[in-house]
């Protein structure tokens, strides 16, 4: 991953294998909670969006 310092706030950008791993550590619950993360894992595409 790598880390963009000169935008605020800073952000994240992952590589492709990166991502796949963060997917993967979010599918399990052991790691990530689904409650407390659920925008997360909205954005990674493991659970559904809320239409409006």
């Amino acid at each position: 991953m790598r880390l963009d310092t000169g935008s605020r706030p800073p952000r994240l950008f992952f590589t492709t294998k990166g991502l796949a791993e963060l997917r993967a550590m979010m599918t399990d619950r052991r790691f990530a909670d689904p409650k407390k993360f659920q925008h997360i894992r909205q954005e990674l595409g493991i659970d559904p969006v809320p239409e409006s």
